[in-house]
């Protein structure tokens, strides 16, 4: 890894992709492929670094990117912030989750995960986490979880 002065830094873990507030985002093309070829598995590094672009355009790294109205901030804060001790106390008791105990470092992994989640295992976060699938899907403006259910439903008659 380098640092600002340009030097090699040694690294404790191996990084999968980095995205800065410059919206500069930096991928291993492995993770890439990974993600594409195990598009189920909740874990999607493009996913995950572009959700902290769209995170830190308001200047923060912080969990919470720009949103339409203080309504929508207040429903995102009293939901995520709910999910996020969830998971924090999970990751701390070693209970399972369907959120990468990853998310439990600080809010803005926490988007990022959850990110990976609601693209990439929609279903499940919708059953297990309707009330952060729901704030995710009034996010992204878009119903992942009707999309699989579409995408499944042609894929069982393409069979028949």
């Amino acid at each position: 890894m380098f640092n600002g002065g340009g030097d090699i830094v040694p690294d404790q873990h191996a990084i999968l992709g980095l995205a800065s507030a410059g919206e500069t985002v930096v991928l291993v093309w492995d993770a890439v492929l990974r993600g594409t070829r195990h598009a189920t598995d909740g874990h999607n590094v493009v996913y995950h670094e572009f959700a902290h672009i769209l995170d830190m355009r308001d200047g923060a790294a912080d969990g919470t990117p720009i949103l339409p109205s203080r309504e929508r901030y207040r429903q995102w804060v009293q939901v995520c912030e709910q999910a996020f001790l969830q998971l924090r106390n999970d990751a701390e008791k070693g209970r399972k989750s369907l959120l990468d105990h990853y998310g439990a470092v600080d809010e803005a992994e926490f988007f990022a995960v959850a990110t990976e989640i609601f693209f990439d295992r929609p279903l499940r976060m919708q059953k297990e986490m309707p009330a952060l699938y729901q704030v995710l899907a009034g996010y992204y403006r878009q119903d992942t979880a009707a999309r699989e259910r579409r995408h499944r439903k042609g894929a069982s008659r393409a069979r028949s």
